[in-house]
């Protein structure tokens, strides 16, 4: 067995959290490794340390049979090693050879090693100088008769000379164009692996498959021949996914080790050579990726059996819950807007130029004409080009690059599960946000239509302003059927009978969503849970411990001016029973658990509040597949008690196995909705690249 790493006895300890223990195993050269294990398992602090990110507090590292001392990224480098984490580290207003270029030094160009190694061997200009003038003095002052020799000596020096000197002209020359130098070393790199990249193109206008073949790029450019993936298809379509397979196994067939982390079992005995277990920060096992299947993973990764299939029942009765129709929304993002105004302003100098060559093309080939019959041809280009300069910005402001939700429409169903499919970075964070208030609507409509029919009022959802003026509509009746007058009622009776749950609606409530904020919308019943990169960062606060978070839904509903504490504190006791949240207690900072336990919690309060609509974006991202199939569990509870669940996923798999429909979001626009039952993951992939495919 030829050894690429070996870890012996390697323990990492984050204050009283051991996330490695004595952990001991070998990597193999030449092969592609699967590193499994739930969340919190220590995966990706063990790669970490390896990569340079963490430094092991016990036990040795070894590459390539010796031990292996890394402190940094770098030092990794030395070792060979680089690691491509799962959220990029990019600057969006670089290129892609910028991007490879930053922290290059001179040292790092092939040059510097070349006039290096040879300078170890020949010795540096300035010692081949001495060599020369010494030389030539004993052979003009030696009276020896065979000077033949010292001349054959001296001549060997001279042509050493001229290679450390052409040598140090080639480094000098790189340096010098140091762009072009690497970006030869990357074409060299790209064709070797069959990676394709537009070295001149902005990151912020890649997709997420081309800022991750970046990503990898920039860490091959290092020489490494050793590779760590964490997560590599999280965002990736079934046609990137395979592409980036590809890739990984030319990589393999040219000699390099590749690790990946990653939660999909299909994809791990797709791309894998062995699979390596840990539980609990421990290694547990390792199996040849042929002798495994998804069960057995999924028994060694959580240590007893689980069932890994989603029922998906059959709606009952579904009725239009929510409604979106015709929706903009305008990119506010500053690098789209940034690329755009470029794009815009290199589009209206072609123009002028274009124009300005007309123009001096007529005046030259038209000299015999009259000064005025000249002067109203050019007037007339003139006024062509500015036409055609306000039709390009007309443009630019209403496709679909300028949006990043673009006349999109569609409606949740109460009891069906809506999967959101596409590339992240399509507008599905923005429509979500539109949809809970927090993204302002250029244009369109956004409706609920609250199941009211028949219900009793609630004062939490309406003032008494709002509850007075929808009785002129006839909007309510008593028990007994009779209309309901509160022309000459006071204000506290009202509310007595609200109380009493004597006002009853006639009919479904319509509430237009577009014209409310935020706190409103969520009074009507729509509640958000949504998971982005920072999972903190919107949903929880890390710094507050459970039972607070959980009063952050509550605490304006609660009597006179304090707030109390004990229905969120038991509603934190049945979501850590319920969901089996791993904590010491409650009154745990939530920034301290793990992430597959942080989104337990924010799942678990958000459905604890009975919405009417409940939307989730990627909330098993990053989660080991006990916790994700708890998730998958939850949603489906909901589906079946007429919440209509909206669900943004990365996951296709995932996707058509749990909903109902599938709406696919390719470039800000719907490219198609479809019947998981009647479709393939295949085939959403290409609605997911190619917006322009006709919708079914």
């Amino acid at each position: 067995m030829r050894e690429a790493i070996r870890f012996e006895n390697v323990t990492k300890v984050f204050g009283k959290v051991i996330a490695n223990r004595d952990v001991s195993f070998t990597i193999e050269k030449g092969k592609i490794y699967s590193i499994l294990g739930e969340n919190g398992s220590g995966k990706t602090t063990l790669m970490n340390v390896i990569a340079g990110i963490y430094k092991q507090d016990s036990g040795t590292v070894y590459i390539n049979g010796e031990e292996a001392f890394i402190n940094s990224p770098l030092d990794a480098f030395k070792y060979r090693v680089g690691m491509v984490h799962q959220h990029f580290k990019l600057v969006d207003v670089f290129t892609a050879i910028e991007n490879i270029a930053i922290g290059l030094t001179d040292k790092d160009l092939p040059e510097y090693n070349v006039l290096k190694n040879e300078e170890k061997e020949l010795g540096t200009l300035s010692d081949i100088q001495k060599e020369i003038v010494r030389l030539k003095k004993v052979i003009k002052k030696s009276k020896l008769i065979d000077i033949e020799l010292m001349q054959k000596q001296l001549k060997q020096v001279e042509a050493n000379y001229d290679v450390i000197f052409n040598l140090n002209k080639s480094f000098k020359e790189a340096k010098k164009f140091k762009l072009k130098t690497i970006e030869k070393r990357v074409k060299t790199i790209t064709s070797r692996y069959g990676f394709t990249i537009d070295l001149n193109k902005r990151v912020c206008d890649m997709s997420v498959s081309e800022k991750q073949t970046l990503e990898i790029i920039k860490v091959l450019n290092r020489g490494v021949n050793t590779l760590i993936l964490d997560e590599p298809t999280a965002v990736l379509t079934p046609q990137e996914t395979e592409h980036l397979f590809q890739a990984i196994r030319n990589m393999k067939s040219h000699g390099n080790t590749i690790i990946i982390i990653t939660h999909k079992l299909n994809e791990v005995m797709e791309i894998s050579d062995k699979v390596v277990i840990l539980r609990k920060g421990e290694y547990i096992d390792e199996i040849p990726t042929y002798k495994a299947n998804q069960q057995i993973l999924t028994e060694m990764m959580v240590g007893k059996k689980i069932e890994l299939n989603i029922k998906r029942e059959k709606p009952i009765n579904p009725q239009d819950r929510l409604i979106v129709k015709n929706l903009y929304l305008k990119d506010n993002t500053n690098n789209s807007s940034f690329t755009k105004k470029k794009n815009l302003k290199n589009e209206i100098k072609k123009i002028k130029k274009e124009f300005g060559k007309r123009i001096d093309d007529l005046k030259a080939s038209q000299q015999k004409l009259s000064e005025k019959t000249l002067k109203n041809k050019v007037d007339a280009l003139k006024l062509q080009e500015a036409k055609s300069i306000n039709e390009l910005k007309e443009k630019f402001e209403t496709e679909s690059g300028t949006y990043v939700i673009n006349n999109v429409s569609f409606t949740a169903k109460s009891g069906e599960i809506l999967g959101i499919a596409g590339i992240s970075g399509n507008g599905q964070k923005e429509l979500l946000e539109a949809i809970a208030g927090l993204y302002p609507i250029s244009k369109g409509n956004i409706t609920l239509i609250n199941p009211k029919k028949n219900q009793p009022l609630t004062i939490l959802h309406k003032t008494l302003k709002e509850v007075r003026e929808l009785a002129k509509q006839d909007a309510f009746h008593y028990e007994d059927g009779s209309a309901v007058d509160l022309t000459n009622v006071k204000n506290r009776e009202i509310i007595k009978l609200v109380k009493e749950k004597k006002i009853i609606f006639n009919e479904n409530e319509i509430i237009d969503l577009a014209s409310k904020d935020p706190l409103q919308i969520r009074e009507a019943g729509i509640h958000l849970s949504f998971v982005p990169e920072d999972r903190l960062g919107m949903g929880l606060v890390g710094d507050m411990d459970i039972t607070d978070n959980m009063m952050l839904r509550s605490y304006k509903h609660g009597p006179g001016l304090f707030v109390h504490r004990e229905k969120p504190g038991a509603l934190a006791d049945k979501i850590i029973e319920e969901l089996d949240v791993v904590t010491p207690g409650k009154s745990t900072k939530v920034r301290l658990l793990s992430g597959g336990n942080i989104q337990k919690v924010l799942v678990g309060r958000e459905i604890s509040f009975a919405p009417k609509v409940f939307m989730t974006a990627y909330p098993v991202r990053g989660l080991d597949i006990n916790s994700s199939y708890t998730i998958y569990n939850l949603l489906q509870e909901q589906k079946k008690t007429g919440v209509a669940v909206i669900y943004v996923g990365e996951d296709l798999d995932v996707l058509l196995e749990l909903c109902d429909r599938i709406m696919v979001l390719c470039r800000g626009k719907v490219s198609g909705i479809f019947d998981p039952k009647k479709t393939s993951k295949e085939k959403l992939g290409l609605y997911m690249t190619d917006g322009s495919i006709t919708r079914e």
